[in-house]
């Protein structure tokens, strides 16, 4: 039994290590102006959101390519 207990504590830590993502300092402030100025939506996901809403019957403000002028 000791060797399950002993199994089952090292897949308990190659989770918890797969879990983690560690990333430099350069890493974290890139990710972190990403996630707070993140790039304007193609063309192509605007058009995927608006049949993946139309197919679905879900309601929401329209989304525009901000390149675009569509009034």
């Amino acid at each position: 039994m000791k060797d399950d207990n002993a199994s089952a504590s090292e897949t308990e830590n190659a989770v918890g290590d797969a879990s983690h993502l560690r990333l430099s300092a350069e890493d974290q402030l890139a990710l972190a102006e990403m996630i707070l100025n993140p790039p304007a939506p193609s063309l192509s996901l605007i058009r995927a959101a608006q049949r993946y809403r139309a197919m679905f019957g879900l309601d929401g403000p329209p989304m525009h390519h901000p390149s675009r002028s569509d009034s």
